[in-house]
């Protein structure tokens, strides 16, 4: 999965600077469960995959069903960062799978783990708007989905998404071989494209 820098990244290049708070704390919601013990186990249910039948949730539906729960005006644009969670998601283990076939038999998933998570330390050094976005996301209203997270997850989740940058050693200072900026880059821009036209479908 792309890192938390990675999905605010598309939001940005999806609704500029002045993008709503509630849609950069959806865009991270999924991942909430990350705070349980076995939040793995959790995973998938909260990115919308049904583990029967392998197949993600229809987006229309899940958006039309959730919007219809709450009626307070942030509440859809973080339906809306929610999915683009998901896609992103999906989208990303398209990208990891191209680079690891590149280089099968070997086994590098340990080192693109360490490659997402080195670029997210230097997009969250580099990026002009993280501040503005760090006060949006703290500042967000929390809406809980039942069954897929809870709201004292989520706020747990978004300060760690942060206070990881604080900590020296969670960094793991090495070169970047595949996840290139070259080719986060073109993600971020191929993923809020589809995003861009998705949400005119939704909306």
């Amino acid at each position: 999965m792309p890192w938390s820098m990675i999905h605010f990244s598309i939001a940005i290049r999806v609704f500029g600077t002045q993008v709503n708070p509630s849609f950069l704390l959806g865009s991270i919601a999924p991942d909430a469960v990350m705070i349980r013990e076995r939040g793995k186990v959790s995973k998938s249910k909260s990115h919308l995959l049904n583990k029967t039948t392998g197949q993600t949730e229809d987006f229309f539906t899940f958006y039309e069903s959730h919007s219809k729960l709450c009626t307070d005006q942030n509440f859809k644009p973080f339906l809306l960062g929610y999915i683009s969670h998901v896609v992103a998601d999906i989208n990303w283990g398209n990208t990891k799978k191209a680079i690891s076939e590149e280089v099968y038999p070997e086994s590098i998933n340990k080192l693109l783990w360490d490659e997402e998570n080195q670029n997210d330390f230097n997009i969250f050094r580099t990026v002009p708007w993280r501040d503005s976005v760090i006060e949006k996301v703290v500042r967000a209203p929390l809406y809980e989905l039942t069954n897929l997270y809870t709201t004292n997850e989520l706020q747990k989740w978004r300060r760690q998404v942060f206070d990881w940058f604080d900590e020296p050693s969670n960094e793991p200072h090495i070169p970047i071989n595949y996840l290139t900026e070259n080719v986060v880059e073109n993600f971020i821009a191929n993923t809020a494209d589809e995003l861009k036209e998705l949400f005119k479908k939704l909306q």
